[in-house]
């Protein structure tokens, strides 16, 4: 009796485990294909050139990127597919905070359509693919910011900027640091887009001139996405609320499906000037740790800057001007006074961009929206636009005498 009581209590327990190793595999699947028919459902969605998103849209502009692999510029001079540098360019390739990655070795460049910010004083241009000599000595393909001036046919590129918009309902709490990802885990894994193309889920982790990349659009849904910058790791990113996170199902060497996903999520990188948003796979980032509260240091007694009464506290105040000048040693005694302070300094160099007080930012000029029209040489402010900067700025170049449009933009400052 008590044998076949041992007997049974053992039967009892194989099946038991058999029964939770067979439900841990069933939730497991079961979230495989709820991820693949996620991405299914979105793909389906499709519908006035976005999928699943307002914000996960086909790059704009058709008739500019017909050729040239799509996603690159055409040269409006050679009519073909690079631009060539000037023979005294100082060739520096630059990640999306302006620090240097390496230096190209190329004698002309690939564009990626439309992306090129300003960034301390001067425009850059987002180039796609070149060789590259990099900091470590290593020669090597990569992609990266060059300065517009650079290149031979600079002036041909007045203007054209493409970026994406701010959902405008803030960010959430949590702040991501940009890392490099594990790609031991996702080496051999591929996505698919629908034509069945095969990307490798690398690609969108840390690339190997040491760059993470920001995309316009979610990979796989063939909408042209681009990278829009790039980032090296420990860079902030700051997820945008209101825009729902896309999971993109990977697939094996042999075309099974994975049990990992890339999942992609909206939001920025403050690069030191703006705001750069886009689309970053979670996995390539990770939550920032709050620091704990440190105690305060004993107080020491300040030594008065030179010039300043005795006894008094001494202040820093500046102004960073829309030309990408720095007006310091302004007068103010409060954060409020900086900023008064700041307007007068840069009357002359367009906005105020930014002022600091004691190190510590108390002014930042918004972004806004600008149209330039066939007819008219500068750029103007289409007042009053929170979102779809390209709509409002094609209706207004419409209005009387304007020509139509030639470029919009989202930018503090005025683009030149």
């Amino acid at each position: 009796m008590r044998t076949f009581l041992r007997l049974s209590f053992l039967s009892l327990s194989i099946v038991a485990l058999l029964s939770a190793c067979a439900s841990d595999r069933t939730t497991a699947e079961a979230d495989e294909e709820a991820e693949a028919l996620d991405f299914t459902q979105k793909a389906a969605q499709c519908a006035d050139g976005c999928c699943g998103s307002r914000f996960n849209c086909r790059v704009p502009d058709s008739a500019r990127r017909r050729g040239c692999s799509g996603a690159r510029l055409r040269n409006p001079v050679t009519g073909g597919c690079t631009f060539p540098l000037r023979a005294d360019a100082g060739r520096a390739l630059l990640d999306g905070r302006g620090r240097r990655i390496g230096e190209v070795r190329s004698a002309a460049v690939m564009l990626n359509q439309g992306i090129r910010k300003r960034l301390d004083g001067r425009w850059l241009v987002y180039v796609f693919n070149t060789t590259a000599r990099l900091n470590d000595g290593e020669l090597r393909p990569a992609s990266g910011w060059l300065a517009q001036a650079d290149l031979v046919h600079a002036d041909r590129l007045h203007g054209y900027t493409l970026a994406l918009d701010d959902p405008g309902r803030g960010t959430y709490q949590t702040r991501w640091r940009v890392v490099p990802g594990d790609r031991r885990r996702l080496g051999r894994l591929h996505l698919r887009d629908l034509h069945g193309k095969r990307y490798p889920a690398t690609d969108y982790l840390l690339r190997p001139y040491g760059l993470v990349h920001l995309t316009y659009s979610v990979p796989g849904f063939n909408l042209g996405g681009h990278a829009t910058d790039s980032f090296a790791p420990g860079a902030i990113f700051r997820r945008s609320k209101g825009v729902e996170q896309i999971v993109i199902p990977l697939y094996g060497p042999a075309g099974h499906r994975s049990a990992s996903s890339l999942h992609f999520v909206y939001g920025y990188v403050y690069d030191g000037e703006q705001r750069r948003y886009g689309w970053i796979a979670k996995e390539a980032l990770e939550p920032v740790k709050a620091r704990p509260p440190a105690r305060p240091a004993p107080a020491a007694a300040p030594s008065p800057a030179a010039g300043a009464p005795l006894g008094a506290e001494a202040h820093t105040c500046s102004a960073r001007c829309c030309d990408g000048s720095v007006r310091s040693g302004l007068t103010a005694a409060s954060g409020g006074a900086c900023v008064s302070a700041s307007s007068p300094a840069c009357d002359a160099r367009g906005h105020v961009l930014r002022a600091r007080y004691d190190g510590e930012v108390v002014y930042e000029r918004r972004r806004v929206c600008w149209a330039l029209c066939a007819n008219r040489e500068a750029y103007h402010e289409v007042e009053g636009v929170d979102s779809g900067c390209a709509d409002a700025a094609r209706a207004w170049c419409r209005e009387r005498d304007r020509g139509g449009l030639v470029d919009a933009a989202w930018s503090a400052c005025r683009p030149g």
